[in-house]
């Protein structure tokens, strides 16, 4: 079923007195019973970049503000070719690093994937060879977060 198909949140208008009171009353009853159904709300995002003159070196992305799992990684450049390893902290992201090149390149990345809030995304160039205008992005998977 879709988050949004699991969501059942009562739309009311008016304003007299009474109606405004069943409308917070309907609103704060549909969150309450909802709230097993956000809590577990998958919310997908991208960190994007592009770097003009590509160098051999640790390129910082992020500290992460949120927990989250890093889902896949897409690396491309205009010129040239490098080779793009993505970690959390020290750990290399599992799986396959980048090779950059005029060619989309994506990678999944399924173990040593996982981050904590605070922990530091970042990127490290390898093997440069002229590369230019090398855009990558991070593809990240959390929940959303929940209000009590």
């Amino acid at each position: 079923m879709a988050n949004s198909e699991r969501l059942n949140i009562p739309i009311l208008t008016g304003s007299d007195p009474a109606t405004r009171e069943t409308l917070h009353t309907n609103v704060v009853n549909a969150l309450e019973a909802n709230a097993a159904a956000l809590s577990d709300l998958a919310l997908n995002e991208v960190i994007s970049g592009q770097i003009e003159e590509v160098e051999d070196k640790t390129y910082w992305i992020g500290k992460m503000p949120y927990a989250g799992t890093v889902k896949k990684t897409v690396t491309q450049a205009d010129s040239g070719t490098a080779t793009a390893t993505f970690y959390i902290g020290s750990t290399a992201l599992g799986g396959t690093a980048n090779s950059v090149s005029a060619s989309e390149q994506e990678q999944e990345h399924s173990i040593d994937n996982v981050f904590a809030v605070g922990d530091i995304l970042k990127m490290v160039i390898s093997n440069n060879s002229s590369c230019m205008e090398m855009r990558f992005s991070v593809h990240i998977e959390r929940t959303a977060p929940v209000v009590e």
